[in-house]
């Protein structure tokens, strides 16, 4: 492992391990390390409670939510004091209010809910879909009882942690000291970045220590940046450049992460700026078809790794293109690229984030502006122009640019600070100025960037400053710790948490359907979070609405359809889903209908929904909604009737072009000769690309010569998918793209000089180089090869 990576797995092992040693029993000032976040209100009563021979104790008909943070504290009370309680579910809770205690007997509720009142804690900040709102919590103990309260399950996880923490710092034999705490959190989003090229999820085992750690730390979210070299895609292979972990890794760490109650969203980051990030040779290819071909695949695969609700787009830093002499987007370009984005994102169901970074740039001299030297023209008419589901993360690290982080409030789309330096004092000052005025600024997000040599200390000060800006411990509390804590292999079994990231099912669907459509962001994706909790018994009710409906509000309703069968063909399944509601939408005249409708019934109901989705492959207007379902679920047995309607010409093209994605998909290798002489005979330009990519999927290198021949082809985007396919299978037939390293097209010129530099070695690519260098009128695209040759900017 790496420095960094050494330095990545310290912070997480300090952020789980603010516990150290036993501690004195009512000491209080000995107590505060091992509670972190440091909670708002702690007293100490000088006693101790002994939990032998006591039960854990929960409300009858609890729910999974507490269900399963009553499980999660038996497992840790069992490993920390060495004490098995059981569970039991007895009474009722007071309206309003999830309880648990841990007592003999049946408990009183209304009794131990009074020893733990809420009332000293003050109403919750402004409200935003990305967690329940209310987050308070209370915990007592006395010399006969442990209660803990809380407005909601999230509330009640933060007071099982809190008394998790103190059984293993504080805890004495089987004996816990006798307090009362009453704590919320200063911001409701409490969110840590971390980067693959710092090492964080180099190994498995890091990953675990990341899940247990975020959990203990009361972290929300964790944005995980995978770049275009981090794991091997199965849609875009020809993207690894070498350090990646194989897929089904991924899906443990992400499963590791869900069960700790912590969400994870994935960032690619889209920017031209940071092209080696979104994966050579697309980010060079302009905004074309070509480029979001493959961005959108890459979403799609990344979805169903992380399952999220929130995907970040990067695009950030666009003026690094000129580094390379590109020009950068435009901002309506750079504004149209993630908006096209977050319209795919909306119909998987997932909201988008972004660094908001080029937002600056619309008034001249932004390091000051808007401080009162500019104007704000035109302003607030551009963020008018960004989908409400779109979030914006500022990382504004100097305090002189502050003023833009209200202008920006202004706009009332989501703005989320990212601190960096000094555990974020400074944007904790203007959080908690902007916070009682706009309810869209919901907290705040550590980053974490190549050389920041102290991120062990500010991702632990983070964690705390989030939560209670007034506690943050010295720097020796954090040597203490490092010093003194170890991990135990059983803090990494899964914690079974995922179901605290579950929002409250809809009550009443068509009343959440009419928030669905509602304008602002913060009345309408709690709406879409309540449907898509309520599961698959009302998909045939949102099919319908969806049918009813046109524009933007149709794809909200369609991505909750989306989310729900993707979580349930990844293991997490809501209800049961009525096929014979579902399959009369397979007939719909819209095409949108028709593939959700398939999905839904290939995700959910296997393996009797595939042989209905079997029987629409014989229809002509259901085959390509039943092909696409079939592979995303990797339905090999489909493969028969996808070769022979691939083979048939009277087939539309769009429904062979679909067979010929799906025999990609599925690596169908009966399917190779179809797929050849779709390359020899075809005229349609959607079909051809599908073909020709498949064949590259399918490894198949005697398919080069025919590919080759399409590197001539009158349509653009063919003749770029060719010459990546050619390079996929390693094909010498790569040569034949040498004149556009001469031309005038700089995306072919890079495409090409990708393409060459990566399969011939250097002795065949070198001469192509030079020659064209010779050949070469533009200056810049000189400089560029010359570059190229001089090895200063490899891929």
């Amino acid at each position: 492992m790496t420095a960094r990576g050494s330095c990545w797995v310290s912070v997480f092992v300090l952020l789980l391990g603010m516990a150290v040693s036993p501690l004195a029993l009512g000491d209080e000032k000995d107590l505060s390390p091992s509670l972190y976040p440091p909670p708002k209100q702690l007293q100490m009563t000088g006693g101790s409670l002994e939990v032998t021979g006591k039960a854990i104790v929960i409300p009858e008909e609890p729910g999974p939510k507490l269900t399963a943070i009553a499980k999660l504290l038996q497992r840790r009370l069992k490993l920390r004091l060495d004490v098995e309680l059981p569970i039991n579910q007895v009474g009722t809770a007071p309206d309003g209010l999830a309880v648990l205690a841990i007592v003999n007997g049946a408990p009183d509720w209304q009794k131990l809910v009074e020893k733990a009142s809420l009332q000293e804690a003050p109403d919750p900040p402004p409200g935003y879909p990305l967690v329940e709102l209310d987050q308070r919590y209370a915990l007592t103990i006395d010399e006969e009882s442990v209660v803990i309260v809380a407005y909601n399950p999230r509330g009640l996880s933060f007071g099982a942690i809190t008394l998790m923490q103190l059984a293993r710092g504080a805890g004495v034999g089987t004996k816990l000291p006798t307090l009362s705490i009453v704590d919320w959190p200063d911001m409701v989003l409490r969110s840590a970045h971390g980067r693959h090229d710092h090492g964080l999820w180099e190994s498995v085992h890091t990953c675990k220590r990341v899940a247990v750690s975020a959990m203990d730390m009361k972290y929300g979210m964790i944005i995980w940046e995978t770049d275009a070299d981090t794991f091997r895609y199965e849609t875009h292979p020809e993207l690894l450049r070498g350090r990646f972990l194989e897929k089904d890794q991924y899906v443990k760490l992400v499963d590791l992460l869900r069960s700790g109650g912590v969400e994870p969203v994935p960032l690619h980051n889209m920017s031209d700026g940071h092209n080696t990030k979104g994966g050579h040779p697309y980010p060079f290819l302009g905004d074309g078809e070509t480029y979001f071909w493959a961005m959108t695949e890459l979403i799609d695969e990344r979805l169903e790794v992380f399952r999220p609700k929130y995907f970040h787009l990067g695009m950030d830093e666009e003026q690094f293109t000129q580094r390379i002499k590109y020009p950068k987007r435009t901002l309506k370009q750079w504004r149209d690229v993630a908006t096209r984005f977050t319209e795919h994102c909306r119909r998987r169901g997932v909201a988008t984030m972004m660094w908001s970074d080029q937002i600056w740039n619309v008034a001249p001299d932004y390091k000051w502006w808007p401080s009162g030297r500019r104007g704000t023209k035109g302003y607030y008419a551009y963020l008018a122009t960004f989908p409400s589901d779109l979030f914006l993360v500022n990382w504004l690290y100097y305090e002189h640019r502050f003023p833009m982080m209200e202008q920006q409030a202004k706009s009332r789309l989501c703005t989320i600070l990212a601190s960096y330096w000094g555990g974020g004092e400074p944007h904790v000052r203007l959080v908690k100025q902007l916070r009682p005025k706009y309810s869209n600024i919901p907290g705040m997000m550590g980053t974490m960037w190549r050389g920041n040599n102290e991120h062990r200390k500010k991702l632990i000060r983070n964690a705390g400053v989030y939560w209670n800006v007034d506690a943050v411990p010295e720097v020796k509390v954090y040597e203490q710790i490092k010093a003194k804590f170890k991990f135990q292999e059983e803090d990494f079994q899964p914690m079974g948490w995922e179901v605290l990231l579950e929002h409250t099912p809809a009550k009443a669907v068509p009343e959440a359907l009419g928030r669905l459509a509602d304008e602002d962001w913060q009345v309408w994706l709690p709406a879409r979070e309540e449907l898509v909790s309520s599961g698959l018994p009302i998909v045939a009710e949102l099919l319908q609405a969806m049918a009813d409906t046109e524009g933007e509000l149709r794809q909200r309703i369609e991505g909750c359809i989306s989310r729900n069968a993707r979580d349930a063909r990844q293991g997490w399944r809501r209800g049961e889903l009525d096929t014979h509601k579902v399959i009369p939408y397979l007939k719909s005249p819209a095409a949108d209908l028709r593939a959700i409708a398939a999905e839904v019934i290939a995700s959910c109901n296997p393996p009797e929904g595939c042989s209905s989705l079997y029987a629409g492959l014989k229809d002509v207007k259901q085959f390509a909604a039943c092909a696409r379902a079939l592979g995303i679920v990797k339905d090999t047995s489909a493969a028969k009737e996808l070769v022979r309607a691939l083979g048939d010409a009277n087939m539309p093209a769009d429904a062979r072009a679909e067979a010929a994605h799906v025999l990609g998909v599925l690596r169908a290798k009966e399917a190779v000769p179809a797929l050849l002489a779709v390359l020899k005979e075809s005229k349609e330009d959607l079909l051809t690309r599908e073909a020709l990519w498949s064949l590259a999927l399918l490894g198949e290198t005697k398919a080069g010569e025919e590919i080759a021949k399409l590197l001539e082809s009158s349509d653009q985007d063919t003749r770029w998918r060719a010459g990546i396919a050619l390079a996929l299978l390693k094909s010498r037939k790569v040569s034949m793209m040498a004149p556009w390293l001469a031309g005038d097209d700089r995306h072919s010129l890079e495409l090409a000089a990708w393409a060459i530099e990566r399969t011939l070695p250097k002795e065949e690519w070198q001469p192509i180089f030079e020659d064209a260098k010779e050949k070469q009128q533009d200056e810049n695209s000189t400089w560029r090869l010359n570059q190229i040759l001089e090895g200063k900017h490899r891929r």
